[in-house]
C-alpha cells in the first residue's frame, strides 16, 4: 500500500518525513507496548530456540558492523556510524506489523497451544532490548567522534552521556520497558490488560 501511494503521488513527497516520524515515534512504539504488556509471561517457551535466534542476530550484527567499518573509506567517526547503520539494517525485521497477523492467521492459539505469535513478540522485544541499543551506541559514538574532530570537543564522559541519553530516550526502548513493567504489575495483581487501553493502543499502532 505504501509503495502504491508513494509512486502514484497519493502521499506527497513533503508528507513522507512526517509519516515516517509518526510510524517510528507513535505507531510502532504503541504496537510494541501493547504486545509486550499482553504477552503471557507464565507460558512455557522453547528457550533453546529463543537463545538460537538471539545468538544468530548477534552474529549477523557483528558481521554487518565489521563489513560496514572495513569497507568505509571515510574513516573517523563516520566509519563507526556506518558500522552501526549496517548492523541496524540487517538485524531489523517487521515481525509485529507484518509477521504477527500472518502467524496469528496460520497458527491460531486454539489449534496450536504453543502460542506461536508469542515468539514474534519475544523476538521483537529482545531485538529492541539487546540489539537496537548496540546499533544506536555505535551511531551515536560515531557522531560524537565527528563532533570532536570538528572542534566540538567531548570528553569520554561526555560521549558516554550522549550515547546513554540517545539510547534510553529512544521511543522503542522506552515503550518496551514500560510494556514489561505493566505486564509484571498486572501479573502480580492477577488483572488482565484493560480493554480500553487495548483498543487505544491498537488504534495508535494501526
Amino acid at each position: 500500500t505504501g509503495y502504491v501511494f508513494a509512486t502514484n503521488n497519493i502521499v506527497l513527497p513533503n508528507a513522507k518525513p512526517g509519516l515516517g516520524q509518526i510510524i517510528v515515534k507513535v505507531a510502532l512504539p504503541a504496537l510494541l507496548f501493547k504486545s509486550v504488556a499482553k504477552i503471557d509471561l507464565t507460558a512455557q517457551f522453547i528457550y533453546p530456540m529463543i537463545f538460537g535466534v538471539v545468538l544468530g542476530k548477534y552474529a549477523v550484527f557483528l558481521i554487518a558492523a565489521a563489513i560496514g567499518a572495513i569497507f568505509d573509506a571515510t574513516g573517523g567517526g563516520k566509519r563507526v556510524t556506518k558500522a552501526g547503520l549496517c548492523a541496524l539494517f540487517v538485524t531489523q525485521s517487521n515481525d509485529l506489523a507484518i509477521g504477527l497477523p500472518i502467524v496469528q492467521a496460520l497458527y491460531p492459539v486454539e489449534a496450536y497451544p504453543e502460542n506461536l505469535p508469542n515468539y514474534l513478540v519475544i523476538f521483537a522485544t529482545l531485538q529492541v532490548i539487546f540489539i537496537t541499543p548496540l546499533c544506536i551506541v555505535l551511531m551515536e559514538t560515531g557522531n560524537a567522534l565527528d563532533s570532536s574532530n570538528t572542534g566540538n570537543k567531548l570528553s569520554a564522559l561526555g560521549i558516554a552521556r550522549k550515547v546513554f541519553v540517545s539510547t534510553f530516550t529512544n521511543m522503542l526502548v522506552v515503550m518496551v520497558g514500560l510494556g514489561l513493567l505493566v505486564n509484571v504489575v498486572l501479573l502480580s495483581l492477577d488483572t488482565p490488560f484493560p480493554p480500553l487501553l487495548d483498543r487505544y493502543f491498537t488504534l495508535l499502532g494501526a
